[in-house]
């Protein structure tokens, strides 16, 4: 998640506040990894548009697609080895400069404070 998408006010303080907490247990969850990438790091400039990178069972498929959502509010499925192999190097560089997931909490808390 990039900082942008958590400073953008929506709602009151308080709103901001309960979304901070709702965001900060869901990272406590052991099935759930939230990690933050700030606005000072490097891969910070490759955020915008959203992607997926889906993985499936290799014995079904012979390896993993891209889901990205579009302008126009859809999402292209694309399966070609090396655009799949970009968005996965673009994946792992944005996961590099996001802070690690322990830290999630007490950065969330940081901006509660702020708001």
């Amino acid at each position: 998640m990039d900082e942008s998408a958590l400073r953008n006010v929506v709602g009151d303080r308080a709103v901001m506040r309960r979304q901070y907490a709702e965001i900060a247990g869901l990272s406590k969850l052991p099935n759930v990894t939230v990690r933050i990438i700030p606005f000072a790091a490097p891969a910070y400039r490759v955020t915008s548009g959203g992607f997926t990178v889906l993985d499936f069972d290799r014995t079904a498929l012979p390896g993993p697609v891209v889901a990205v959502s579009t302008v126009s509010r859809t999402v292209q499925v694309l399966s070609k080895p090396k655009v799949v192999r970009q968005f996965t190097r673009r994946f792992d560089f944005l996961a590099r400069g996001a802070l690690a997931d322990h830290e999630t909490p007490a950065y969330l808390e940081q901006l509660a404070r702020k708001v």
